[in-house]
């Protein structure tokens, strides 16, 4: 099964944060290295420019917890490579799909349940 079928891929978002405000300094091994004295860090990604492969000055941490998400967002300011960066959780549309497919599950189980 893939990544992107499996079931649990779909909560990832609750897991998931943007960090802005990169330095270009900034590689994936220094933002795993400064976020995971939060938790344990799943993924790392620092978005490039794909003609030039140059840092955008964004990325993304993914944690196996997403109660680290909180732990971040409740703390900070945040530095790394001597600029304040920004993280933030991940609020998309996929995460108002995983609300709405998690009430359709609800609503399904009652359903049968009551049948």
């Amino acid at each position: 099964m893939s990544r992107s079928s499996s079931p649990h891929h779909i909560f990832d978002v609750f897991r998931k944060m943007f960090v802005g405000g990169l330095s270009w300094e900034t590689t994936e091994e220094k933002l795993k290295n400064y976020f995971k004295k939060f938790g344990d860090v799943s993924e790392v990604v620092v978005m490039r420019n794909p003609e030039t492969n140059k840092p955008r000055g964004f990325g993304f941490v993914t944690f196996k917890d997403p109660d680290c998400v909180t732990i971040v967002l409740c703390t900070g300011p945040h530095e790394l490579d001597g600029r304040t960066i920004d993280p933030k959780a991940c609020s998309s549309k996929q995460a108002i799909k995983v609300s709405l497919l998690s009430l359709q599950l609800l609503l399904l189980s009652t359903w049968w349940y009551k049948t």
